[in-house]
């Protein structure tokens, strides 16, 4: 699930360390937000294949959230393979910038060719 780094100047030491730190590879994806999940600090959103999923996100986030149909980027872990949903998605950043329609039509743009 990731590799970990040892500080070059410290000795092995077991157990946790503030020597130790542990690095984890993710995936950036966007999604568009829905709505705010009513049960829990997160976001209920739709991912590029159609697919609803809940998307965490800091207290602050939930409080002043973006408006639906909002562009989110967030960091993953890959897909389950039977829903093909994101593991353990969590939001990085609101893209103003990005329209959902303009997004879908990238991808069949990426698609045909």
């Amino acid at each position: 699930e990731g590799i970990m780094l040892y500080h070059p100047e410290s000795t092995y030491t077991s157990g946790r360390t503030s020597n130790l730190l542990k690095v984890k590879a993710y995936v950036e994806e966007d999604v568009k937000f829905l709505q705010c999940n009513p049960s829990s600090y997160t976001y209920i959103c739709e991912q590029l294949n159609g697919a609803r999923c809940i998307v965490k996100c800091s207290g602050w986030d939930y409080t002043n959230p973006p408006s639906p149909g909002t562009v989110l980027t967030v960091k993953h872990s890959g897909f389950f393979k039977t829903s093909q949903k994101m593991k353990y998605p969590f939001l990085l950043r609101i893209r103003t910038d990005l329209s959902w329609n303009k997004i879908k039509n990238n991808q069949l743009v990426n698609l045909s060719n």
